[in-house]
Order: C-alpha cells, then sequence, then structure tokens
C-alpha cells in the first residue's frame, strides 16, 4: 500500500514541483545508494523500492510514459543479463533495480546513454588500475552502484539544460 502511496506522491510532486526539485531529489537517492553499495556491498531494497516507487508515479506525468517505462525496463534487462548469465553472486540484483531506477528517471534520452556510458567508462578505468596496481584479479568483483550513481548524476546533470 505504502508503494502506491508514494507512487501518487510522484505523480503529484511531477505536477506541482519544478523539474530541478525533483532532480535534486533523485540525486540524493543516488548519492545515497553510491555511497551505501561502496561500503557494504549491497543497495539496500528499503532505498530503491520507495524510489522506484516514486519515479513510476513521476513517469505517468512525463510526455510518453511508455517510451519512459520502456527505457526503465530497457535499462533494468541491461543489467539483469550479467545476473543471468554469472549468476547472483557475481552480479547483483540490486544494479537491476538500481538500473530500473534510473531509466525511470532519465526516460529515453541521451542522457540515459551518457549516464551509462560514464559509468561503464568510470569501472573499467578503476578495473583496470585496480590490476594493473595488482589490487585486483581477473577474478574480482567490485560494486557497480557506485559507478551507476554518478553516471546518473551525470545524466541528471545533463537532463537538466
Amino acid at each position: 500500500m505504502w508503494l502506491g502511496l508514494l507512487s501518487v506522491a510522484g505523480y503529484i510532486a511531477a505536477v506541482a514541483l519544478p523539474r530541478p526539485a525533483l532532480y535534486f531529489g533523485y540525486a540524493a537517492v543516488l548519492v545515497a545508494i553510491g555511497v551505501i553499495d561502496y561500503r557494504e556491498r549491497r543497495i539496500p531494497n528499503a532505498i530503491t523500492y520507495p524510489a522506484i516507487a516514486f519515479a513510476l508515479g513521476a513517469t505517468l506525468n512525463s510526455p510518453g510514459p511508455e517510451a519512459t517505462l520502456a527505457a526503465g525496463g530497457a535499462t533494468a534487462l541491461l543489467f539483469l543479463l550479467p545476473v543471468l548469465i554469472y549468476g547472483p553472486q557475481r552480479a547483483g540484483i540490486g544494479d537491476v533495480k538500481l538500473g530500473l531506477f534510473v531509466g525511470l528517471i532519465l526516460g529515453p534520452t541521451l542522457a540515459l546513454f551518457w549516464s551509462l556510458f560514464v559509468a561503464f567508462g568510470l569501472a573499467a578505468v578503476v578495473g583496470l588500475a585496480g590490476l594493473l596496481a595488482g589490487r585486483l584479479r581477473w577474478q574480482s568483483t567490485f560494486p557497480f552502484g557506485p559507478y551507476l550513481a554518478c553516471g546518473a548524476l551525470v545524466g541528471l546533470w545533463l537532463a537538466s539544460f
């Protein structure tokens, strides 16, 4: 029931608030998720589920809500593939939920493309540096949430123009 209320709140907020105010709230969620995933190597459902419910409500007020929902679903599927291939021990379900959130807040825009580009690029640079420094091995895992959150922050910044 509370997720439904958050969806309604998201719809109302999208109607009543200017976009920068929504983006500020989304940015706060992304920073919290990035920090928690970096420290604990998990993305808590207590943050992602309410954030997704709120974003779904806000999506219903966006122009072309079907395309925005499709962008969220496609982004989630992108992060579901490694989970299906490697298993949940090596690729996290939290990244799938975070991908859904990012796709919903950015929609089918170039900002979503650039956010994913930045996320994967940062993760690749850090991973390569870790390999070269001997701190990581090819079998090593590291949390992707901080990189996805950072990329989404770049996407929000780009979407604000």
